[in-house]
């Protein structure tokens, strides 16, 4: 008998086999999961930990630094003031469609709706 099995019974009068105590990380989900641990351990959770960030993870206890913020300007990939790195229509921001008017010498200009 070990005292420093997992199974350990002080009161046990039979010796058996021994489990060695294994500490890991006991939940599937977690990225560094040990389905041989016997004893609850730290479980790693990565992800963005910044609440203000737009993928933010409630669940992650290590930020990976892959937060994702608010990029404002035009989303429509065809006006003329198209922000190709916005993620984020900026509702005071215009954006502005190209129009030939009558022949290829005259531009107009379209101011488009949400």
């Amino acid at each position: 008998m070990s005292s420093n099995a997992f199974n350990f019974n002080p009161t046990a009068t039979v010796s058996s086999v021994c489990s060695p105590r294994v500490v890991g990380c006991q939940e599937p989900a977690a990225d560094n999961y040990f389905s041989s641990a016997n004893v609850a351990g730290y479980c790693d959770y990565p992800g963005c930990t910044d609440s203000s960030a737009l993928n933010f993870d409630a669940e992650a206890n290590r930020d990976t630094g892959l937060c994702e913020y608010s990029r404002l300007g035009c989303t429509i990939s065809y006006a003329l003031n198209y922000a190709i790195d916005a993620n984020t229509d900026d509702a005071d921001a215009v954006c502005i469609k190209a129009r030939l008017a009558g022949s290829c010498k005259s531009l107009g200009v379209w101011l488009l709706q949400r």
